[in-house]
């Protein structure tokens, strides 16, 4: 039974080491981050998995963010006031659901609607991670949703002129602008790269 638990122990150590966190700093309704999600992000985390890649999604892109007169957030978007409410969305759904395969999975069902920033309240229900909307939904209309947003553009700003583009895909911290641009068309072979041997059987 001791052996079992160590061997136990170990492989979660393993898979704990191996895996590479992936920031993704993304914009809702940017036409390069929805087909990034769509065509690279999703079907390599469905390959993959959470033992190969730590999610960590970051709904702002090139937006800015000021305080009004009254202490008030105000946002500024790359594609407008709805490409603020969708990335607010975002951000609120990912603050409450936790898990990160329902995280990516959530994200994703967003990103591919028709409407991203409509598409929150769908999403949710069908990923699942939450047990009723309301907190979400509560989250957007709030303070509390302008202070989420917030957190994601103190973190996209800190990149300064690494964020050039939008997706920008960043790993384990650190950017690489050859990574960058074969990510957008090869995610699967960058992660794998960085993944320590035995890599996984989906890698090329």
């Amino acid at each position: 039974m001791e052996f079992k638990v160590a061997a136990i122990l170990c492989l979660a150590l393993v898979s704990a080491t191996q895996a590479v966190k992936v920031s993704v700093y993304y914009e809702s309704l940017c036409p390069d981050s929805i087909a990034f999600i769509r065509d690279q992000y999703h079907s390599t985390y469905q390959q993959l998995g959470s033992s190969s890649i730590t999610v960590d999604f970051l709904p702002y892109g090139k937006a800015s963010h000021t305080q009004d007169g009254s202490g008030n957030w105000v946002f500024d978007c790359q594609h407008g006031p709805e490409e603020c409410r969708g990335n607010k969305v975002q951000a609120c759904g990912l603050k409450y659901i936790t898990n990160p395969d329902l995280q990516e999975a959530y994200v994703h069902c967003v990103m591919t609607s028709s409407y991203p920033p409509d598409a929150g309240q769908s999403c949710a229900t069908s990923v699942g991670g939450v047990s009723d909307y309301s907190a979400i939904s509560s989250c957007i209309s709030s303070a509390e949703g302008d202070n989420a947003l917030v957190a994601y553009g103190d973190r996209t700003h800190a990149l300064g002129s690494i964020l050039s583009f939008v997706p920008t895909i960043i790993y384990d911290d650190v950017f690489n602008q050859s990574e960058q641009n074969e990510s957008l068309y090869n995610f699967l072979g960058v992660v794998c790269r960085h993944l320590s041997s035995p890599k996984p059987s989906a890698c090329p």
